[in-house]
């Protein structure tokens, strides 16, 4: 993606924070300069967010539980 920016003339690229270590020492290899944004946000557009986004995790650890016994 940050090839594409650069294709289309655009300036800046948000990697989506840093925190010490690890990825950042990554994401600040391609600036010097390091800006601070406000955080992303979700709004879920559909009333069935909440039961996807609480459901797929219980389904996931409910299927990890029927692998385990077998």
């Amino acid at each position: 993606m940050a090839k594409k920016s650069k294709e289309w003339g655009l300036k800046r690229y948000d990697f989506g924070g840093l925190v010490v270590g690890g990825v950042s020492t990554f994401k600040q290899g391609w600036s010097s300069e390091v800006s601070v944004f406000a955080g992303t946000f979700e709004k879920p557009l559909s009333p069935l967010y909440s039961l996807w986004s609480k459901g797929l995790p219980f389904a996931k650890r409910t299927a990890q539980k029927i692998r385990r016994k077998k």
